[in-house]
């Protein structure tokens, strides 16, 4: 079964779904690993303790869930609010296969080969790079001295408008990894190319021929994006100047 643990900051309406209670020991562990991590982060980085967050952690024997995460810029219906699904070595497999690309960064920055990767370090970053997200908005969008005399939703909109400029001049433009990979499940690349023609023009002069080699293009790029290279490598900093704790922390929710 997933569980999901919702964590709101000091003050916050209370959600309409009830914050996770553990049933189990395990369960318990979960939910206070995750603790102990947002403590961390919010620790060094006490700006970001505004920040709502959401856990899913996903049943081990899900096939079709991989770990990912999103991340939401504040305006005037939401709040400034981070979303992961958190899951097993099963679901790892499942990134590794989906998103090789995303998983390979994630090692290679961290400093481990990625047949190292665990699901609990790479959990830690995808946690980890969402807050990354916050970080930067936060830190150069919300407190930057020209948002000053700003509204919440303009501060936003430049946010959205710039994230949005780069992710058109993505190989699939307009699109995300994620979206590309359950669009490309439910149908043929030949099929989703054919009322996109400068597309495929595009792909053919790069000579990407399957769905998984558009795939890891598309995601080499979107990883390339500014504000996803500032996330990752928010994430590994964090993770390599912390490890020692993290492990701890780990080793006890086992």
């Amino acid at each position: 079964m997933s569980r999901e643990y919702l964590f709101h900051p000091p003050g916050a309406e209370t959600s309409a779904k009830p914050k996770f209670d553990a049933e189990t020991e395990e369960e318990h562990s979960h939910e206070k690993w995750i603790e102990n991590l947002r403590e961390r982060v919010i620790a060094i980085y006490p700006e970001l303790e505004d920040i709502d967050l959401s856990v899913l952690f996903l049943d081990p024997k899900n096939h079709e869930q991989d770990i990912r995460g999103s991340h939401m810029v504040p305006d005037s219906e939401e709040t400034h609010g981070i979303n992961i699904d958190m899951g097993g070595e099963l679901q790892l497999k499942l990134a590794k296969a989906k998103r090789p690309v995303s998983v390979e960064i994630a090692a290679k920055l961290i400093g481990i080969a990625p047949e190292h990767l665990t699901s609990e370090v790479f959990n830690t970053f995808v946690f980890l790079h969402e807050y990354g997200h916050a970080h930067d908005f936060v830190t150069h969008y919300q407190n930057a001295e020209e948002s000053k005399s700003l509204s919440t939703n303009q501060i936003a909109d430049i946010w959205r408008n710039e994230y949005t400029q780069y992710r058109s001049k993505l190989p699939i433009p307009n699109m995300g990894t994620s979206e590309l990979i359950e669009t490309l499940s439910k149908q043929s690349l030949l099929e989703f190319l054919k009322t996109r023609p400068v597309t495929s023009a595009r792909l053919k002069t790069a000579n990407l021929k399957t769905a998984q080699e558009v795939i890891n293009a598309q995601d080499a790029a979107y990883r390339s994006m500014p504000a996803e290279k500032y996330a990752d490598e928010f994430a590994a900093s964090f993770i390599k100047k912390h490890l020692p704790e993290i492990v701890e922390d780990t080793e006890k929710s086992r």
